[in-house]
């Protein structure tokens, strides 16, 4: 095979594989209003506290759409947003009072998704604290 055939094929494989990873890692999500219930629980506190459930509206554009779809507080750093088929994974770190790491996952399913995310927190001079959350999302129409 001589150089130039062999730079072209080199070439259109290497434009395939990055046109199928862009399209590997945009969100099977529409842009828009999306209403968001979730579930947290907290784990390891000194005293339990029940469950807290709260709805909320997010509109996802084409700017935060590469983002897990969820009101994570200002505090919070997403990082290694994989979005693979029907499903999105990532890493979370929080800090302020409290620093905490985690990890969240998302399945999407045409105009509604399901999610969690776990949080760990290790407080000094406290055991170590869980913190559980699930989503459910629907979109609900444009922003």
């Amino acid at each position: 095979m001589n150089f130039t055939k062999f730079v072209k094929i080199g070439g259109a494989a290497l434009a395939a594989l990055t046109a199928g990873l862009a399209a590997a890692q945009t969100p099977p999500m529409r842009l828009g209003k999306w209403e968001v219930t979730s579930k947290t629980e907290m784990t390891g506190m000194p005293m339990q506290m029940p469950a807290q459930t709260s709805t909320s509206t997010l509109c996802v554009n084409s700017e935060n759409q590469n983002r897990p779809p969820i009101n994570a507080d200002k505090s919070c750093k997403v990082t290694n947003y994989k979005v693979v088929g029907s499903g999105a994974t990532w890493s979370m770190e929080c800090t302020g009072q409290g620093n905490m790491k985690g990890e969240g996952s998302i399945t999407f399913k045409g105009d509604s998704y399901t999610g969690m995310t776990t949080m760990n927190m290790q407080m000094q001079g406290a055991s170590k604290m869980t913190m559980k959350s699930t989503y459910a999302g629907k979109w609900v129409g444009a922003c």
